[in-house]
């Protein structure tokens, strides 16, 4: 009974070690780490509207089209006028107020703030790593195939407003612990736990783009509904906002990977059950 008490607290031990390593560091300059993604999100979910409301609209849609050269290259969809080399215009009318943009524009955003190197940095982009399949269509995401799922599920503890089960339901239905509020505060790793908060998470358009387009209809792209906790497909015409963030951490000390925190919880677990033996 003893041997087994042993080897169910060495479990224990090992998982909540893995466990743990699903933390938030503020690096400073609004650059949040995940240690668990490994990907480090701008603070501010909504930096192109903050960026038109500093810098004046016209503005700054006039340097994200400059940038550009007033062309996108993504492959050709059904849904905005393409050429044969895959390129489509960049317009101005592609953006709209509060830092909304249609999903090609989206990726010239981003362009944009590579180009310029924002923060120091040329390896801005969308929230991906999403199932492409439409089964995936669901209102819980809450694992590191999603991004955005993992942020609203497992970091900021928000819950979907349809059950996990369901594709669709209306506000009739929702769940009864369910907010159209989110939760954007969290736990700064960095300063003994400390609580901060994103901004511009709790938008009037809350919709956000992700970078992955569907297959084999490039017209449409996948987004994540992060008041709702929905993700699903969608006409890349349709104005959403973004959220960007890039790989890795900006910090010069050294945090371990999921995959090598993985391989010591793996080896404590082997000496535990060597150990075991031994007594046995």
């Amino acid at each position: 009974m003893k041997n087994n008490k042993l080897f169910v607290l060495g479990i224990f031990l090992a998982f909540n070690a893995f466990k743990a390593q699903a933390t938030l560091f503020d690096r400073g300059s609004g650059l949040i780490y995940d240690d668990f993604l490994n990907v480090t999100w701008f603070q501010d979910a909504n930096l192109l509207g903050t960026l038109e409301n500093t810098n004046g609209y016209d503005s700054t849609v006039n340097a994200i089209l400059d940038a550009n050269n007033g062309v996108i290259d993504v492959r050709p969809n059904s849904y905005i006028g393409v050429n044969e080399n895959g390129t489509y215009p960049l317009l101005s009318n592609y953006f709209g107020n509060n830092g909304i943009m249609q999903w090609g524009a989206a990726k010239g955003f981003i362009n944009y703030l590579n180009i310029i190197e924002y923060k120091g940095y040329n390896n801005w982009r969308l929230p991906t790593r999403f199932p492409t399949a439409s089964s995936n269509i669901s209102y819980k995401i809450a694992d590191i195939t999603s991004e955005l799922g993992y942020m609203y599920f497992a970091n900021l503890n928000n819950i979907s407003s349809c059950t996990p089960s369901e594709y669709l339901c209306n506000l009739s239905s929702t769940q009864a612990v369910w907010s159209a509020s989110n939760n954007v505060s969290f736990l700064d790793s960095v300063n003994e736990n400390t609580v901060k908060s994103f901004n511009n998470l709790n938008l009037a358009q809350p919709y956000f783009w992700s970078d992955i387009e569907t297959s084999p209809e490039s017209g449409l792209a996948w987004y994540f509904g992060i008041h709702t906790g929905q993700q699903d497909i969608t006409n890349k015409g349709f104005k959403m906002n973004a959220w960007i963030l890039r790989d890795g951490d900006v910090a010069t000390t050294t945090v371990p990977s999921p995959s090598a925190l993985l391989l010591i919880c793996s080896s404590l677990l082997s000496f535990i059950c060597f150990k075991l033996r031994n007594i046995a």
